[in-house]
């Protein structure tokens, strides 16, 4: 930026990621990687692409997404529950229900 002329770069304006997110989209440039799978398993994928027309590609980040999603409202929920869990003695659970000794 130091010594440019003219006009200067600016950046695109970044789509949240919760909107990209929404749309099923990466907030960032998709990445490759490498999964390996048991070959009985790559073969029920490459049948299921064939049959209906879509990548197995696809289908790997669909399901990758999907368990990273469950796995995330897992930990959250069991953060919340275990915040939210409270002990009561038995004193209390009494007078909370009304009986009395």
């Amino acid at each position: 930026m130091h010594g440019m002329t003219g006009r200067q770069r600016t950046k695109p304006a970044a789509r949240s990621r919760k909107a990209a997110h929404a749309k099923g989209e990466s907030a960032r440039k998709p990445v490759t990687g490498i999964v390996r799978i048991p070959v009985a398993l790559d073969e029920r994928l490459a049948r299921l692409a064939r049959q209906t027309g879509r990548s197995k590609n696809f289908y790997a980040r669909k399901a990758i997404e999907r368990l990273v999603e469950d796995t995330e409202d897992y930990i959250v929920g069991a953060a919340e529950a275990k915040a939210a869990r409270k002990t009561f003695s038995s004193d209390e659970v009494r007078r909370l229900v009304g009986v009395d000794d």
